[in-house]
């Protein structure tokens, strides 16, 4: 079974001048001190579709996993999914 996903939707949240420039993940696990306590990693995907086909494949793969969400972000994007391999590619630009 897979874990719950929340979408949030924190376009809104961000202030000043910075944009959504990308999508990360955020998971929550059984671990965890405090119901808020969400960790998540350096991927940034360029569409809040791939964030979620990641953060839902990780979530059905780890035991540990009581939620996750997919936020928005004003970080460059650095990472793909590939479907066909249920894989992170990281995405490299000079």
């Amino acid at each position: 079974m897979t874990a719950p996903c929340r979408i949030e939707h924190v376009e809104a949240r961000l202030m000043g001048s910075e944009k959504v420039l990308s999508y990360r993940v955020l998971f929550t696990g059984y671990d965890e001190p405090g119901e808020d306590d969400w960790i998540g990693n350096a991927y940034r995907f360029g569409s809040r579709y791939e964030a979620e086909c990641y953060g839902s494949d990780r979530a059905s793969q780890w035991a540990k996993i009581k939620g996750w969400r997919v936020v928005a972000s004003a970080d460059a994007v650095n990472s793909g999914w590939d479907a066909a391999r249920s894989t992170v590619e990281e995405i490299h630009r000079t």
